[in-house]
């Protein structure tokens, strides 16, 4: 295909899919199908669209929605409805109940859901204030009052008023201010009692809790993994049988099956676990057949790559099974683990005539199983298009979608001829075929003569004729393109298309790990607010600080490290200007730091640093008293006069003052609350006649 695609513009993606499933969805429940259809039908918007997964909406669609569905449903509070459902959707999702009793108790819990809620709705940010026993008030905030509505009002109390269930409590909200009625914010206070209905879990139910989204987290590296192991192999048949046996221990089934054709007219090659012998190819036939399926005891998964259909993978347990959702979704992963060996098998079989070609692919598995981060990916691919495809250059952008823009993160020119001069990043707003393309990502030719100018400049840096581009996407989310360049005329478009979309399931499969194990492992190790470690992350480095200081003469220190008054700062000047002191001196403190030493957030206005290897409690108090030296100049707040704060720090040093991590946080508190006693603005050491505050004993634990 040659020439351009009629221009589309892509929606503002302001609300997540899953606050309008969440309407349509009580639409449905209280009103029936009916209903729904007619809410549906005056959206404006297309029924696939509605419930696609990942179909964002701009505010004016989610709130023309609303209208209609109060209008038809008779119900002036729509907003709370649809809250109370989203709760209700989310709890029937795999994991959320964990993660939100991970949190440990109601009150974080409710600050994690704001913060959560404020992802979700882009045009309106949330956080919690005035925690109590038994309440917390949380504060909505408009970035933009034309965009606010009573819906989005109502959807906040109704759904955070439900997260206390997950704690075994009734919730109740009740709306104080509201931004629409002229606020500055709108305030609900959110308060729970005990529901007879519904006892607490067991105090041991948080730590499980805790734990299984830990084992999440594990899961997606085992994915990782299995993707490397996968892209390794050079035999089809030794990586379908590890998928199979992957899937297997993964899904929990007595027996299991894959059967799949690489080619229409290729043999049918099947894996298997617990059939007898001679049972399984026949079972198979009927697997492929559509001829059996959940009612028959068997939970199936299709093998697909774009619009190729290999086959299927089936989990067979005994006739009248139930299944979870889960277990689909993790059968469906191993399937497309299994689509995407054999899409690269079937590239290989198209390049069997050309044996460089296949060599190229081969090396291409070997070397991504190796890849640890998005650049080593693009990189390692890059270098593999023109010997796969015979062009001159090659190139990979990832797509930015906060900024709606093609970054440029691999460029390769085998002949080095000339560099690449254009842009590092290409807008969308700017370029219409970046436009046209991202609208309706598919393969097609760009010819610089007939391209925009912006493309046709960026072709012409590198003496391009055409450019092959095709996309590159992850469960149909559009992520990034490949692009091979000619300067000559363009081989056969069939050949060249199937090689390079079988190079783009390679590079989605493994950017889709990588950045899973990036971000997730990044998520659980780093505080949200300041990018700074978190618990976690600073005790696993005080922990391996401490055994290498065993049996040396050698301290390691823990500074803890309490801004002074500044809840005066959130009072008088509102929490976004204290989240915003908070960035700054946590910044004023890691510039006083050592490339060893280890600075994280506890949680509010307090901080924890590690000192690896300090010679004595000298070494570490001149630390402190940088600290302090760093935060006494007053700081520059944005659309704020300057605000002057202190800190109080505590100080504890292995071995003199504790012998393991949780000993010396506590201590090191003690010492901070000594620092406060004494006027704040104040560094003291741990001594034995300082005691704990009671009321902060249950803190200091870490998680």
């Amino acid at each position: 295909m040659t020439g351009k695609k009629p221009t589309e513009v892509t929606p503002e993606r302001q609300v997540a899919p899953v606050l309008v499933h969440a309407l349509l969805r009580y639409v449905r429940r209280v009103a029936g199908e009916d209903a729904l259809t007619a809410v549906v039908a005056g959206s404006g918007v297309s029924a696939n669209d509605l419930f696609s997964e990942s179909r964002w909406f701009s505010s004016d669609e989610a709130i023309a929605l609303a209208e209609a569905a109060a209008r038809i449903c008779h119900d002036e509070h729509i907003g709370v409805r649809a809250g109370i459902e989203l709760w209700w959707l989310l709890s029937e999702h795999p994991g959320y109940l964990d993660l939100v009793r991970s949190a440990g108790d109601v009150r974080t819990a409710l600050a994690e859901s704001a913060v959560r809620g404020s992802k979700m709705s882009t045009g309106r940010r949330n956080c919690v204030t005035e925690i109590a026993d038994d309440s917390v008030v949380l504060i909505g905030e408009y970035a933009d009052v034309a965009n606010g509505h009573r819906f989005y009002c109502g959807l906040s109390a109704g759904f955070y008023a439900q997260v206390p269930r997950a704690y075994g409590l009734i919730g109740d909200a009740v709306e104080r201010t509201c931004q629409l009625d002229g606020a500055e914010r709108c305030a609900y206070r959110i308060t729970w009692r005990p529901d007879s209905n519904n006892p607490a879990p067991a105090p041991a139910t948080y730590a499980e809790s805790a734990e299984r989204a830990q084992r999440r987290l594990d899961q997606l590296e085992q994915v990782h993994e299995l993707t490397s192991q996968l892209l390794a192999a050079e035999r089809v048949d030794e990586a379908l049988a590890r998928v199979t046996s992957e899937a297997g221990r993964a899904v929990q089934a007595p027996r299991y099956l894959l059967a799949v054709r690489v080619s229409d007219r290729g043999r049918l090659r099947v894996h298997h676990r617990g059939f007898r012998e001679g049972t399984a190819e026949t079972f198979a036939e009927r697997l492929l057949s559509g001829s059996v399926g959940e009612t028959d005891g068997v939970l199936l998964a299709d093998v697909v790559s774009g619009d190729r259909h290999f086959g299927r993978l089936a989990a067979c347990y005994p006739k009248g099974s139930h299944f979870a959702d889960a277990e689909r979704r993790l059968l469906r992963a191993y399937a497309q683990h299994a689509a995407a060996v054999l899409a690269h098998v079937a590239s290989l079989e198209q390049a069997a005539n050309d044996r460089d070609t296949a060599q190229a692919l081969l090396d291409l598995a070997r070397s991504l199983a190796g890849a640890c981060t998005v650049a080593d990916v693009a990189r390692r691919l890059i270098d593999t298009v023109p010997r796969v495809v015979d062009c001159d250059v090659a190139a990979l952008w990832t797509w930015d979608k906060a900024d709606e823009a093609l970054q440029r993160v691999a460029f390769v020119d085998p002949s080095h001829q000339v560099g690449f001069a254009g842009p590092e990043r290409l807008v969308a707003a700017e370029c219409p075929e970046v436009r046209t393309f991202v609208a309706s990502p598919a393969p097609y030719i760009l010819d610089a003569e007939q391209a925009d100018d912006t493309t046709r400049r960026l072709l012409t840096s590198t003496q391009l004729h055409h450019v092959a581009v095709v996309p590159v996407t992850v469960h149909g989310e559009f992520v990034g393109i490949i692009g091979a360049g000619f300067r000559r005329d363009v081989p056969d478009e069939s050949l060249l298309f199937e090689r390079l979309t079988g190079l783009a399931d390679h590079a989605a499969v493994a950017l889709q790990s990588v950045r899973l194990v990036e971000t997730m492992s990044h998520q659980a190790r780093h505080d949200n607010l300041t990018g700074l470690a978190n618990r976690q992350k600073l005790q696993e480095h005080s922990e391996q600080a401490l055994a290498k200081a065993r049996g040396t003469d050698q301290r390691v220190a823990l500074l803890f490290i309490d801004l002074d008054r500044f809840k005066d700062v959130n009072d008088t000047m509102g929490h976004d200007a204290g989240d915003e002191l908070i960035k700054l001196a946590a910044q004023r403190i890691a510039d006083t730091t050592r490339p060893t030493d280890v600075l994280a957030r506890l949680g509010g206005d307090e901080f924890l640093l590690m000192l690896p290897l300090v010679s004595d409690a000298d070494a570490a108090m001149a630390a402190a008293e940088r600290v302090v030296a760093a935060l006494q100049q007053p700081f520059a707040m944005h659309d704020a006069e300057a605000v002057s704060i202190s800190c109080s720090i505590g100080v504890a040093c292995y071995p003199d003052h504790g012998l393991d991590y949780r000993t010396l946080v506590k201590h090191a508190d003690a010492a901070m609350y000594d620092a406060k006693a004494k006027g704040r603005n104040a560094v003291s050491v741990y001594v034995e006649r300082q005691a704990i505050p009671r009321q902060r004993k249950a803190q200091l634990t870490p998680h």
